[in-house]
């Protein structure tokens, strides 16, 4: 038991935070009078604070930035990785979910698919599947094939032309989803 220098009651000793500074090793204080003060410290003191933190930030910016970038190319094999697994396990885990989602994408295709494209665009479109392909070996960046015009867009729904696709890197065709170019946004109904 111990008694508390602030509120003068009597805890056990798991009330109070430890302190290298103590002859008992733990604080003068209780768990709740200590938070009360720094509460009110932080209160007092709140522009500061933020003075510091803001300090702070800016000495060490470009630090912690290095230090992100060092780490987002360190562990981003290990990450892929483990979010291919994880999409696996999912894939394993909800075959169902996986065919329906499968199906409705052939189908989207399909139905953006106009009957009048000859051979001649087909070789075309084949063509951007070759040269992602080859844009993926040469570059070590993975490639894929994009619809600029999405074919289940929100709001609008391209088609599966030539003239509507292009190769571009994997990171920015996910990062896109199923949105318009900025440009095209006035193309969409929804809103309307």
């Amino acid at each position: 038991m111990k008694k508390c220098t602030s509120c003068s009651e009597v805890f056990p000793l798991i009330f109070f935070a430890v302190s290298k500074k103590s002859k008992d090793g733990l604080h003068i204080y209780c768990n709740d009078c200590n938070r009360k003060k720094a509460s009110d410290w932080y209160k007092k003191n709140k522009e500061r604070v933020s003075k510091s933190a803001k300090d702070k930030y800016v000495k060490n910016r470009d630090k912690k930035k290095s230090a992100s970038n060092e780490y987002y190319e360190r562990t981003k094999d290990a990450r892929r990785e483990k979010l291919r697994e994880s999409v696996i396990a999912w894939a394993k885990a909800n075959p169902y979910k996986r065919a329906q989602a499968k199906a409705r994408r052939r189908a989207a295709k399909i139905s953006g698919t106009p009957s009048w494209l000859n051979g001649w665009h087909k070789k075309q479109m084949a063509w951007f599947y070759e040269a992602a392909h080859m844009m993926t070996a040469t570059s070590g960046i993975e490639h894929n094939v994009d619809h600029i015009h999405p074919l289940q867009g929100s709001g609008f729904c391209g088609l599966h032309v030539p003239w509507n696709l292009r190769a571009i890197p994997a990171k920015i065709n996910s990062a896109k989803c199923n949105r318009l170019p900025p440009e095209d946004a006035h193309l969409s109904w929804e809103g309307a």
